[in-house]
């Protein structure tokens, strides 16, 4: 074999070993999905209504009582868990003069029952705390604030008032 041959011979092989391998290429493709759930619609449906008040006596209202302040949550995705906190005021005021209200732990109730029944209701909790619960099927939910009042024995005439939010957080769960 001519010197020639084994050069051409020896380059090919060594260009076989160095060269990669040649292989087939395949693809595959997935779709990110994604549903945003609808916002959710929070209305003040009845104020916390203590009517008249006798200075020197403590009215108390409970969640089960006509006059208890209630929120509707509607528009939720059916069966959601929520969050849901108040922000409370630790007093009504009218004009310059202010009249003390205080919650206890189990001033407020939901329920989540087709009916939204008041009494009883679903849950009896802590309005002072956040509440984890779940939307009804339809996706909503009734919420009940109830209260006390310490009207002083010197305390001034008029109507007082003071408000009640509460704050709804889908958690996503």
């Amino acid at each position: 074999m001519s010197r020639r041959v084994k050069l051409v011979l020896m380059l090919t092989v060594v260009l076989a070993v160095a060269a990669p391998g040649v292989s087939a290429q395949v693809t595959g493709t997935i779709q990110a999905i994604a549903t945003v759930a609808a916002s959710l619609n929070v209305q003040g449906t009845s104020s916390l209504d203590f009517g008249t008040v006798v200075p020197g006596v403590d009215l108390a209202l409970a969640t089960t009582s006509i006059e208890a302040g209630e929120f509707t949550i509607q528009s939720g995705p059916a069966g959601a868990e929520v969050q849901f906190a108040f922000t409370l005021p630790t007093e009504l005021t009218s004009g310059a003069n202010s009249l003390a209200i205080a919650f206890a732990t189990t001033d407020a109730a939901y329920a989540t029952d087709a009916l939204r029944t008041q009494n009883p209701p679903t849950a009896v909790v802590n309005p002072l705390i956040t509440t984890t619960a779940n939307l009804a099927a339809d996706g909503g939910m009734a919420v009940w604030i109830g209260g006390e009042v310490s009207p002083t024995a010197v305390q001034a005439a008029g109507d007082y008032s003071g408000d009640i939010e509460i704050s709804v957080t889908l958690t996503g769960n």
